[in-house]
């Protein structure tokens, strides 16, 4: 594994030596836009087997909190040659997006607590609200080259921060019965009880720190319309994440730390040009982390942290929709 992080960091260094081409006659121009979206999809946030509990089944606990959806303001700015589809240069962009502070579905928690055993023990179900902390911003840096008359290709490099934070409020708990000496029972009528909520219950936010490599196509489709493709990976993936139960009867924080893991990233753009100055376009595009493995801390009412190797894991699976318009200079 070191070894593939290694290629990947090394293939990023020489991105900017390997592109670069005598290119003396290209014509940039800067563009600045507006944009506005949804998010639509789930995060995820996951405790393994291991020094905590052993049980049978793949998980200690699966959180999934929707953004379902998450509504987003955002600005952007470009410099690239001012027609990539007859000269070859340079692209430098940033993206910045803001979450609004609005609900955004559920959140359920479901616990697998039994030693040796594989049945649900611990079920929780509650609104879900964004806070005012998530945002995302995406620094690219690229060189494209011009093909025939009507397509021109990107290889870039992508460094991307992604803040994502809820709280959760209300709802209700299904837990099975325990006692000393005996194992939690299913989470089932008869085996066990039900604990209403009220008020702010748990808050938990998501820290992703991403560099990535991507490849992008442009096609003309006519004088007024562009199509954009483009996909990235990289298995340069760092988390930090939090996780507060607020509930007096089960005050705990967790704080999870995590490197690896696999990020994809797909997108379509639609871009309608008005005249050589005004842009209005449509994308598309999905996003998803998974295989993440790394530590936990665990504070329980206030007590010192303590440490719990190779437990901790967190994801997200999302859909991005958005409008924008921009303004080339």
């Amino acid at each position: 594994m070191r070894n593939i992080y290694f290629f990947f960091i090394l293939v990023i260094m020489l991105f900017p030596f390997s592109l670069y081409a005598d290119d003396t006659e290209a014509r940039y121009a800067l563009s600045s836009g507006f944009q506005a979206g949804i998010l639509w999809g789930k995060g995820k946030e996951i405790v393994y087997p291991g020094i905590i509990r052993r049980n049978s089944s793949p998980y200690v606990s699966e959180l999934l909190w929707d953004f379902k959806p998450l509504f987003y303001t955002g600005i952007n700015l470009d410099y690239s040659p001012r027609n990539p589809f007859s000269s070859n240069g340079f692209h430098i962009s940033l993206d910045l997006k803001y979450g609004l502070p609005l609900n955004t579905g559920i959140i359920e928690n479901r616990d697998w607590m039994a030693n040796g055993h594989d049945y649900l023990t611990h079920y929780s179900r509650h609104d879900a609200f964004s806070d005012y902390s998530n945002v995302m911003a995406d620094l690219a840096f690229g060189y494209s080259f011009a093909l025939l008359e009507s397509i021109w290709i990107k290889p870039y490099t992508e460094l991307s921060f992604m803040r994502f934070s809820w709280f959760a409020r209300d709802g209700y708990g299904q837990y099975g019965y325990s006692s000393p000496g005996i194992e939690f029972m299913p989470s089932l009528p008869g085996t066990s009880y039900q604990l209403m909520f009220s008020g702010k219950v748990i808050t938990y936010s998501q820290n992703w720190v991403i560099l990535a490599i991507g490849f992008e196509t442009g096609i003309k489709f006519n004088d007024n319309v562009n199509i954009l493709l483009s996909t990235a990976m990289s298995p340069i993936v760092y988390g930090f994440h939090r996780d507060d139960h607020l509930h007096p009867s089960r005050q705990t924080t967790f704080l999870d730390f995590m490197f690896g893991g696999l990020y994809i990233k797909g997108a379509l753009t639609l871009e309608y040009m008005f005249n050589r100055n005004i842009a209005l376009s449509f994308s598309a595009a999905y996003m998803d982390v998974s295989r993440t493995r790394g530590d936990t801390y665990i504070s329980y009412s206030g007590t010192p942290y303590i440490y719990y190797p190779n437990i901790a894991g967190a994801g997200f699976s999302f859909t991005d929709y958005s409008l924008g318009i921009r303004y080339i200079f």
